[in-house]
């Protein structure tokens, strides 16, 4: 084992290593691990489930019965005897070759060879996967609070993997919940032609918190293990065909390089009048002035009246230069760098995976459309929506990230805004904003006159196949940082969240009165101050889908609310229900990614980035 000094003498060393050995023989194979930016022994997480280390992957056949694959370190290994004393088959070299790539199949392509919807997990904390499943060698994680840290380990013949060709490029997110797991396979593409194939995947804990699960909640005991028969089928490969077929490449593609970080690798053919998604990244240019910028500053949201007065303003500040930009064709607007009125952008590194980005407006999927105490007659459908930070929200980024002309090549955490009451440190300044806009897949008479534009997106709950379609805005989301607010609570770092739904009949207060119908008929819902209930302060005739009347909109999860929710970034609390009390928030106050669910995806993607060719 190599220890790590520090990152720059391993960064030399990891690109000599993959360079020398990629392609080298088995015994010369090793695993560089990348230990995360902040990852201290004082302080590592880890996600809920702490039972054994496990890969899981599930496929579904035409008719939607599913088959498991739980796989045990022992079977992974080839032992003879397991912790129970069963004797089934085990792996060998090359059926560790066809699961490997079933697990990269499952994260990287729509279907599996054979035309079946398919995902894939691992149970137990990352470390303890890579320790049980890819090395023989104890890993000590060191103390690196301030810069990665990359460690080199010998794959042992107890994990040899049939036809990898030289070392393994494996990183874990700081937060636990994703690996990145890469390297190069000689794969039959043909029956007479054989082919180097570079691989790179993220593959996410099962115990993720998102807003749709893994693994869905019917399946969980059924989680239970691997029979010989599928053995014996991995090993004969009827289980999964090897044959690479690159047209079964999942959209978005995954991002892989720093740069990549800023750009759109989902794609649309046969519609040339559609835009193309263009993340605005340019984070050094941001401009905010506080007579223009900040128009909500010292204003009193601290009853329902005012909280909705707030509401109104907010809105009417987003939509400026935002949905006016072309009256004639709804596709047209939302464009953060045409916004002639003041600076906005979007977060980088949303691109990766089943719910990256879509081509056209850069939307991401949310949790699939359900019950809700809004709309009785919703049907289901898939949620998709797209983020804007104004000036101040883009500074923050710029800090972190870099832009997309300098990415950084290591995330800059350091928290240097502090709260001047609870001198606790934030990402975000006063007078950041971030908001949401959601739109539904769902057409029912509800939302009969909604706002309408195209998104590369898929209908199917379970299904990553996508396809241009009209998608409705159902919901909007507000928050913002402001300590001058009055109503805002010190102890939550002065963040209050608004949100709206489409209401055919409410009548509009907004100034904005060149903004389409659809965006004029989103009724405010309210403020909320706080994680209690008696935070939330409804506006006259909303409605709220939260639990006991807290703020949360039709998209939301019914046992949930806004802050709730994105109280939560950066911890090991799944989003639903989240932080429902104050006090409940406290406990983590000053240890999370600062009220931004996209900030610590973002960082996790970033983090399971694979290294070679960095």
């Amino acid at each position: 084992m190599l220890k790590a000094k520090n990152f720059w003498v391993n960064a030399i060393f990891l690109n000599l290593a993959l360079s020398a050995t990629w392609a080298g023989p088995a015994w010369a194979r090793k695993i560089h691990l990348t230990i995360p930016v902040g990852e201290k022994k004082s302080d590592q997480r880890a996600p809920a489930n702490q039972g054994e280390p496990r890969l899981v992957y599930l496929s579904w056949n035409k008719i939607g019965i599913p088959t498991i694959l739980s796989i045990r370190p022992d079977v992974w290994r080839g032992e003879k005897k397991g912790p129970s004393g069963d004797s089934i088959r085990r792996f060998r070299s090359n059926t560790r070759a066809e699961v490997l790539m079933q697990l990269f199949y499952a994260n990287d392509r729509e279907e599996s060879t054979r035309g079946l919807r398919h995902i894939a997990c691992f149970q137990g904390d990352p470390v303890a996967v890579v320790r049980e499943f890819f090395t023989d060698t104890p890993i000590e994680v060191p103390d690196t609070e301030s810069q990665e840290a990359i460690m080199t380990f010998d794959v042992k013949p107890t994990t040899e993997i049939d036809n990898l060709q030289g070392d393994m490029d494996i990183s874990y997110s700081q937060d636990r919940f994703m690996l990145g797991i890469g390297g190069v396979m000689q794969r039959k593409i043909s029956r007479t032609e054989t082919r180097e194939v570079p691989f790179h995947f993220r593959l996410p804990s099962c115990d993720l918190p998102g807003k749709n699960s893994i693994i869905p909640s019917s399946l969980i005991g059924k989680v239970t293990g691997i029979t010989a028969k599928q053995i014996e089928d991995l090993e004969k490969g009827r289980f999964l065909n090897a044959e690479f077929k690159a047209e079964a490449e999942r959209a978005p593609a995954q991002v892989n390089r720093m740069a990549e970080g800023f750009e759109m690798k989902d794609t649309v053919s046969g519609h040339p009048n559609l835009p193309r998604f263009d993340l605005r990244g340019d984070f050094q240019n941001s401009t905010f002035t506080e007579s223009r910028d900040r128009p909500w500053k010292n204003m009193d949201i601290s009853t329902p009246k005012k909280g909705e007065a707030f509401a109104i303003l907010m809105l009417d500040y987003f939509m400026e230069g935002m949905v006016t930009q072309d009256p004639s064709n709804p596709d047209q607007n939302l464009i953060a760098k045409n916004n002639t009125s003041r600076f906005w952008c979007n977060m980088p590194w949303m691109q990766v995976g089943a719910s990256g980005r879509e081509a056209i407006h850069g939307m991401t999927r949310e949790r699939n459309l359900g019950k809700n105490a809004i709309y009785k007659d919703t049907t289901s459908g898939t949620n998709w929506g797209v983020a804007y930070y104004n000036g101040r929200g883009c500074e923050a980024l710029n800090g972190v990230f870099g832009n997309e002309s300098n990415p950084k090549r290591t995330m800059d955490l350091t928290r240097n805004v502090t709260n001047p009451v609870t001198r606790t440190k934030s990402y975000f300044q006063d007078g950041t904003v971030a908001v949401k806009v959601l739109f539904t897949t769902a057409n029912f008479p509800s939302l009969n006159g909604a706002f309408t534009w195209n998104g590369n997106v898929t209908t199917a709950e379970g299904s990553n196949a996508r396809s241009v379609q009209p998608v409705r805005l159902i919901q909007i989301d507000i928050a913002v940082r402001d300590s001058t607010l009055r109503g805002a609570r010190a102890d939550l770092d002065y963040w209050v969240m608004t949100s709206y739904y489409f209401d055919a009949n409410y009548k509009s207060k907004y100034r904005t009165t060149r903004a389409p119908s659809g965006w004029l008929k989103m009724r405010p819902q309210g403020v909320q101050l706080g994680f209690d209930a008696a935070d939330s302060l409804l506006a006259t005739g909303a409605i709220s889908n939260g639990h006991e009347n807290r703020l949360n909109g039709p998209a939301d999860n019914p046992k949930s609310s806004c802050l709730s929710c994105h109280g939560t970034a950066g911890t090991t609390t799944a989003m639903s229900p989240g932080f429902m009390s104050n006090s409940q928030y406290g406990a983590v106050q000053g240890k999370t990614m600062d009220f931004s669910q996209q900030l610590s995806m973002a960082k996790r993607n970033f983090e399971t980035r694979p290294r070679r060719g960095n």
